[in-house]
């Protein structure tokens, strides 16, 4: 079991190294490796989808009574600043899945993120598993964000008071920035470790 295990990551690293030269640089002599998805990955995975499933079905059922403009964009008193044709939500929707599926393929190599620190044999796999989970973490937020836009422009046009549309936009914006600080820190204490360990 052992062996094939062994052989299993193997092959995946050797199949990482193949697609080196698409996220790395050539003078970037970083660790190639496939990294398993945790179990939180694949709930917030579950979690952009729900929303994407949410946001499809709230559109279809109420496209009929929708009229033909629509508001799109909110001030913070929740007034409508934009106008727009229905067609708009189509749009967001779409690019909603287009940057899930980009993400998600993105996210699978995190070797060519951007580091704080210098990647390293030591820390090499540490890194790549947080870079991994704070881009999960971001593409969450990121659809929540679109699903409001979505949700408050159907609810507008239908004669509701999408007031929270607004608070939800500051809680996202502050959730990105938290997401990243915490990352970046954790990210930052590797450095310190693999110091550390080379004294």
């Amino acid at each position: 079991m052992k062996q094939n295990n062994k052989k299993k990551e193997e092959v995946k690293a050797s199949k990482g190294a193949a697609r080196k030269n698409i996220f790395v640089q050539k003078s970037d002599n970083r660790p190639v490796m496939v990294i398993e998805r945790s179990a939180w990955e694949k709930r917030i995975d579950m979690c952009c989808m729900l929303f994407l499933v949410m946001m499809t079905l709230r559109i279809s059922t109420t496209w009929k009574s929708l009229p033909a403009k629509i508001d799109t964009a909110f001030a913070l008193s929740g007034q409508a600043m934009n106008t727009s044709s229905k067609g708009t939500l189509l749009i967001v929707l779409g690019i909603s899945i287009f940057l899930f599926m980009f993400l998600s393929f993105f996210s699978r190599h995190p070797y060519g993120f951007n580091y704080p620190v210098a990647v390293t044999k030591k820390n090499a796999k540490s890194l790549y598993q947080l870079g991994s989970m704070m881009m999960a973490w971001i593409k969450l937020l990121i659809m929540i964000l679109f699903a409001n836009v979505v949700f408050s422009a159907i609810e507008l046009a239908l004669g509701g008071d999408p007031t929270t549309s607004v608070y939800i936009t500051f809680g996202v914006s502050a959730g990105c920035i938290i997401v990243l600080i915490y990352f970046l820190l954790q990210m930052r204490k590797l450095k310190d470790e693999t110091v550390d360990a080379g004294k």
